[in-house]
């Protein structure tokens, strides 16, 4: 499995030296920094993709998720607002999450 995660990543970054505009190649650099246990490289990953391509409401929803497991529940709840007013207002995904960090912010306060 890790081959695969080496393989891919190897490609990814590839894709990024002959298209530096490669959201995608970005973010699968990030979903794999992640599973590699380097959140701080995949939140600059993500956050690159998100620059390239800014429509994907996946790619946010992910970057948010990586945020609440970091605990950073304001951040994760600007990304979901973002996705919920301007991408995809139904998305009940980004719903779900959204309460549990307002939730989580609450607790803190």
């Amino acid at each position: 499995m890790e081959n695969d995660y080496e393989s891919a990543k190897f490609n990814a970054e590839k894709a990024t030296e002959i298209d530096s505009e490669s959201g995608d190649a970005y973010y699968i650099i990030g979903m794999i920094s992640e599973k590699e246990n380097k959140p701080g490289k995949a939140i600059e990953y993500y956050k690159k993709a998100i620059e390239i391509y800014p429509i994907s409401t996946e790619v946010y929803i992910n970057l948010a998720k990586l945020y609440i497991k970091q605990q950073q529940y304001k951040e994760a709840s600007d990304k979901l607002n973002y996705v919920l007013t301007k991408l995809a207002p139904n998305n009940k995904e980004a719903k779900n999450l959204l309460i549990l960090c307002e939730n989580k912010l609450r607790k803190k306060n």
